[in-house]
């Protein structure tokens, strides 16, 4: 008897071991009619010159004592503007026209009704020339022109917390409530429904129609009261007003876009088969590229960022369907080839451009050891160490 039973218990766990090695998006019930995102799959590896796939623009931004800018700066970019956004670190908001020179600075930090203390995002509406801070310890928006002008107050709803805000058109933002990533307080039960278009005149809240059964959140809860929380990744970004939703906790990525939500992918193995997942962490798309890093969800102690940096930097290319690793970003302009490229924070108001920065420091020890040439080497040239960063802004093609 027990002989059958062991050989039983064999015959089974060679069965689903089997089932497990066979399984397929298909067999996962996954859309397969929509590109698969294969997130362990090790990819051809590829050293990317951004000239490339992009149009690059070199612009030198100002340096004056009004317009000097701190350290890990936001940027939303115009056809008109660079805008270098307000955030907790630097409460003002600097405006420079594209060719690098400053022009003016909205700074209404402070304890008043038409003020705010903690900006912990700012979008810019450039078309009717307002700019949404989003003060996160007040719970509230404030909108201002771009002279800095007190317009109105925006009131968010209790148990909502938008860090990740942009504009979408003329009568709403759109953001990602990121409350419950960071709090755990049971008078709020979690937002099922987290990504809310936010009325521009009224503040009213009007959730997508995309649900969240089970949310995987980049924060760790450590025992009562501490928390660890995965920096540099966010579950939404913006093409101009072609918003990408890839949300941990989803196996399908949505683009939403004239107010509707479109499929535009799935990832595989599916989110919730394991315990500690791996998901999509978005950080560029376009109409033609999606940027991705497939991060792999494990608390390690000391160190809670480390998932992030071990994990691949895959660049898609939509038309193609083709995937490939990025192990390092280029730029011709430096002779001695160093990765010196990194995908800057920001609001990328323009359709299919991103942008990158050259601290001033970097850029004149590179001219004084003699590696750069063309436009950066003549930037360069008239830089001082302590300088503003020159802003690499990249048209894909």
């Amino acid at each position: 008897m027990r002989h059958i039973i062991m050989k039983n218990f064999l015959w089974i766990s060679l069965a689903l071991a089997f089932s497990a090695c066979s399984s397929s998006p298909k067999q996962a019930g996954m859309d397969t009619e929509l590109p698969v995102l294969y997130l362990t799959k090790e990819y051809p590896k590829v050293e990317l010159d951004i000239h490339e796939i992009a149009d690059v623009e070199y612009i030198p931004l100002e340096t004056t004592d009004e317009s000097i800018i701190g350290k890990a700066p936001y940027y939303a970019i115009s056809e008109k503007y660079i805008v270098s956004l307000a955030s907790i670190i630097d409460k003002e908001t600097r405006f420079f026209d594209r060719k690098g020179k400053f022009l003016f600075k909205i700074n209404r930090y402070g304890q008043g009704a038409e003020e705010y203390t903690s900006p912990f995002n700012v979008s810019i509406d450039f078309e009717n020339e307002e700019c949404y801070v989003y003060d996160g310890y007040q719970h509230k928006i404030q909108v201002y022109t771009f002279s800095g002008k007190w317009i109105r107050t925006l009131k968010t709803q209790e148990g909502t917390a938008f860090i990740n805000m942009f504009n979408y058109n003329k009568q709403y933002l759109i953001g990602y409530n990121s409350f419950h990533d960071y709090r755990n307080i049971k008078n709020f039960p979690e937002d099922k429904h987290p990504y809310h278009l936010i009325d521009k005149k009224n503040g009213e809240h009007k959730p997508l129609d995309i649900m969240i059964e089970k949310k995987v959140s980049k924060t760790f809860r450590k025992g009562a009261g501490h928390f660890e929380s995965m920096q540099g990744i966010n579950p939404i970004i913006a093409n101009n007003n072609n918003i990408l939703i890839a949300d941990f906790g989803l196996d399908t990525l949505y683009q939403y876009k004239e107010n509707k939500l479109t499929p535009i992918a799935v990832q595989y193995p599916p989110i919730h088969s394991n315990d500690e997942p791996t998901i999509v962490a978005p950080e560029i798309y376009t109409d033609s590229y999606l940027f991705f890093r497939p991060i792999h969800m494990k608390y390690i102690a000391g160190d809670v960022n480390k998932p992030y940096w071990d994990a691949p930097y895959l660049m898609w290319k939509r038309e193609t369907n083709e995937i490939v690793e990025v192990t390092e970003w280029k730029d011709f302009n430096f002779l001695n080839k160093k990765n010196v490229l990194y995908v800057m924070n920001g609001q990328w108001n323009l359709p299919n451009y991103i942008h990158f920065g050259y601290s001033a420091e970097k850029l004149c020890e590179e001219y004084e050891a003699g590696n750069l040439k063309g436009k950066l080497k003549e930037i360069a040239s008239k830089l001082k160490f302590d300088d503003n960063l020159v802003l690499v802004l990249c048209k894909l093609k």
